[in-house]
């Protein structure tokens, strides 16, 4: 049924129950059968509708991306490859012929991206994009002209995987994860996205290889909670605390004039800026059409905005630009005896430094040379405190807690050190805006024979506490 159709459908529905609940004097069974059958239809019409209404509106959406898109381009001559006209004549817009030679329409979406993307990396002027990769352009009505691309990248469910995974293996250094997370057990939960200004041609390697190395690079985008915003102005995120207060017994008919208000506050994320600086290409390897270009790219802008972003979230002063790291945020759960050593027992002491509402789904965060000392704690009898889960197949826990490695925090066990991290880390908030914007450079570097890409990521960091301190840090005496 059409949307039209559906909501004079819920209108008639409509008509009928109120005609009932206003002119029945008796509810015998048969009519109480009779409201509760046209109620249920009245639901499943409103089920009906919202569909329909998400599917309109979606569609909706592709259309004015797609227009934003060929808004940007240049003519609007026939450049199908029936037209005769020579490649660089087709970057105008399409005229209909969507199938373009023997590939077949939407059968080639993911290599057409390759092919787009390459075709972008490769417009530097020297040489002529190839016919192959033009068509590509053509079928996805993209501009490989474009100064720039900007896509989005990751959900929420992804970094999950990522976290579980790193997190069943403690011993593997950055590049082993990269590769083990890069295999193809784990692609298919890995999509590219659509965006306007280009990012449905970026291919579905790229976004996976940039975005599997941002997250291996670190553990703050494994643990922390990240949310997106279409624009970058500073958005506060309202807190309110009301746990020092309760309720009372009164009296019968007493006068109930006096309040006590919970306490509201705001924490208030900005947009800084970060670069990957440039990545330098010689043309050789952009000439080798064999060369999986968009990994290659893929990896190095994720390891470099991976270790930034990570180095920040974490130890950031809160000083602008810089976010305020988790570990600056942190409160204080407890100061060890010793300056140069870790108890058992003083780890049982920030886990209950913790209020118990804030216990349940919270997890451990530490320097891998920090968890490799807390694996080797043994106890009166000279035996491992550290339960392996080598046999469950689950991963390793800490006091039956899970934990992220994060190698910008202290690696080391000296007065002062903030050692270790307990508590509800989704608390502490990445705010990033929009996705990834990726630049290209194509005659600064030309007496080299390279190009050079660049990428931009506006975010900021802090933690959302209200007073009460859901995550506390271990201090070294």
């Amino acid at each position: 049924m059409t949307l039209k159709e559906l909501q004079a459908k819920r209108q008639e529905l409509g008509s009928q129950y109120r005609a009932i609940v206003k002119d029945t004097a008796e509810w015998t069974p048969e009519i109480t059968e009779k409201r509760e059958k046209i109620w249920a239809d009245y639901e499943a019409n409103l089920a009906e509708l919202e569909t329909e209404k998400a599917t309109i509106e979606a569609d909706l959406q592709r259309e004015t991306e797609m227009a934003a898109n060929l808004g940007a381009i240049d003519g609007y001559q026939d450049f199908s490859p029936s037209s005769g006209a020579s490649p660089l004549a087709r970057l105008g817009r399409d005229n209909g012929d969507l199938a373009g030679g023997d590939r077949g329409g939407n059968g080639h979406v993911e290599e057409d991206r390759v092919l787009a993307f390459n075709a972008w990396v490769n417009m530097s002027g020297v040489r002529d994009v190839t016919n192959e990769q033009m068509e590509a352009c053509q079928r996805l009505r993209f501009n490989p002209a474009a100064q720039a691309l900007e896509f989005n990248i990751g959900q929420q469910n992804r970094f999950a995987q990522v976290r579980s995974l790193i997190n069943q293996m403690p011993g593997l250094d950055p590049a082993d994860k990269v590769a083990a997370l890069s295999s193809g057990r784990f692609q298919n939960a890995l999509s590219a996205v659509t965006g306007a200004t280009g990012g449905y041609t970026v291919p579905e390697g790229f976004i996976n290889t940039l975005e599997i190395n941002m997250v291996a690079f670190g553990g703050m985008l494994q643990a922390a909670d990240i949310w997106r915003t279409d624009s970058g102005n500073e958005v506060p995120w309202p807190t309110a605390s009301d746990t020092d207060n309760t309720g009372e017994i009164v009296a019968e008919s007493s006068d109930q004039d006096g309040s006590t208000d919970p306490t509201f506050a705001a924490v208030i994320f900005g947009a800084t800026k970060y670069s990957s600086k440039m990545v330098k290409i010689p043309e050789e390897l952009i000439e080798d059409s064999a060369f999986d270009i968009s990994s290659v790219i893929g990896a190095m802008l994720g390891e470099r905005l991976g270790r930034i972003t990570n180095t920040m979230m974490t130890t950031g002063t809160g000083a602008a630009p810089q976010p305020k790291g988790i570990v600056t945020a942190a409160t204080t759960g407890v100061t060890t005896a010793s300056d140069t050593a870790i108890t058992w027992d003083e780890i049982y002491d920030l886990e209950h430094s913790i209020d118990p509402a804030y216990r349940n789904g919270a997890s451990f965060m530490a320097h891998d040379t920090i968890i490799k000392y807390l694996r080797k704690l043994k106890n009166g009898e000279g035996e491992p405190i550290w339960a392996e889960n080598w046999n469950t197949g689950r991963p390793d826990t800490i006091n039956g807690y899970p934990y992220t490695v994060n190698q910008d925090m202290s690696s080391t066990i000296t007065s002062g050190d903030k050692t270790l991290l307990f508590g509800q880390m989704k608390k502490f908030k990445i705010r990033q805006v929009r996705g990834i914007r990726m630049k290209r450079f194509l005659e600064r570097y030309g007496e080299k024979d390279q190009i050079a890409l660049i990428a931009f990521l506006r975010q900021d960091g802090n933690l959302v506490d209200a007073g009460t301190a859901p995550i506390k840090v271990m201090v070294q005496a």
